[in-house]
């Protein structure tokens, strides 16, 4: 699909598959953990209590690196006080040569305010 710059649907055609979600999580797998993560055996359903992984390092700077090509200057994120992903984020961007703009929250803070 990355490669051949195909969508779901033309990815279903090209390989005979006949369910888009099976694309659509293979898609997520390897966003999240790269070609690796797609030799791993899976089974069952995957677990809803852990919060998924963070995108490896690579995909981030792709992901950013792509948004420079289609003109992005500034890049926002938010996360945790200490927010590896927001770190990478910026020093990403920042390698780039885009402006990270993080917006984090405070250590123990719960309540939401506004929209």
């Amino acid at each position: 699909m990355k490669k051949e710059h195909l969508n779901i649907y033309a990815t279903m055609q090209e390989f005979g598959i006949n369910d888009h979600k099976i694309i659509e999580r293979w898609e997520r797998i390897y966003l999240e953990e790269g070609p690796e993560g797609l030799a791993i055996e899976r089974r069952g359903r995957s677990s809803k209590g852990r919060p998924p992984k963070q995108l490896p390092k690579q995909v981030e700077e792709d992901l950013l690196a792509d948004a420079k090509r289609k003109g992005a200057e500034v890049v926002f994120t938010t996360g945790g006080a200490q927010s590896n992903h927001a770190m990478l984020t910026a020093a990403c961007a920042k390698k780039l040569g885009m402006e990270p703009i993080l917006i984090l929250k405070k250590r123990g803070v719960t309540e939401r305010k506004g929209n």
